[in-house]
């Protein structure tokens, strides 16, 4: 295991001392990792992508809200996220320019991963949203993102666009449909 996960992973209140750590899973934006301790027990360690999500602080309110919101409506405690908080009570921990959090590890099945989205949704609807913070400003403001979109082909910075142009084209003839739920 990587000395330095190793020492993050420290930094949380684990049930037992780390024992490995490895990648985990394939996603874009966190870099992800599975942690085992020594009595077996499974835990993710992420590393937030803090060039993505710029408020980390409100991120992690947004998240410690929501799922202490969720643990009040059920009494199955797999029926929600869990943060292990460090050793200072904190829901993530912010070390040489990194973020990292931690949640307990679930292992379900993509039927059961649909269920309990479905849940999800229907527990929240009574959630005061307007406590939470916007952690990605216009995240889900399309006709912004299309403009976002245009300008960067107009600079192709990563000289990239050549490569990609069925993608582009794709994207180009949709121009029309970008604010339809915007505009609803």
């Amino acid at each position: 295991m990587n000395e330095n996960l190793f020492e993050v992973l420290r930094a949380f209140r684990l049930d037992a001392k780390p024992v490995s750590c490895e990648s985990y899973g394939c996603g874009h934006i966190n870099v992800t990792y599975l942690a085992v301790t020594e009595r077996g027990r499974r835990y993710i360690l992420q590393k937030i992508n803090s060039n993505t999500f710029r408020d980390v602080a409100g991120l992690m309110e947004n998240i410690t809200a929501v799922t202490e919101f969720l643990r009040t409506k059920t009494d199955d405690p797999r029926g929600v996220l869990t943060l292990v908080k460090t050793h200072d009570g904190a829901s993530y921990l912010h070390v040489q320019d990194a973020y990292w959090r931690v949640y307990d590890f679930v292992d379900e099945d993509f039927y059961q991963s649909a269920v309990g989205f479905g849940t999800f949704q229907q527990l929240l609807t009574d959630f005061p949203a307007a406590k939470l913070h916007e952690t990605i400003p216009n995240f889900h403001n399309t006709p912004d993102r299309y403009r976002a979109l245009l300008e960067t082909l107009e600079r192709d910075p990563m000289h990239r666009a050549a490569q990609v142009q069925p993608e582009i084209e794709f994207a180009l003839a949709r121009q029309a449909e970008m604010a339809t739920i915007q505009n609803a």
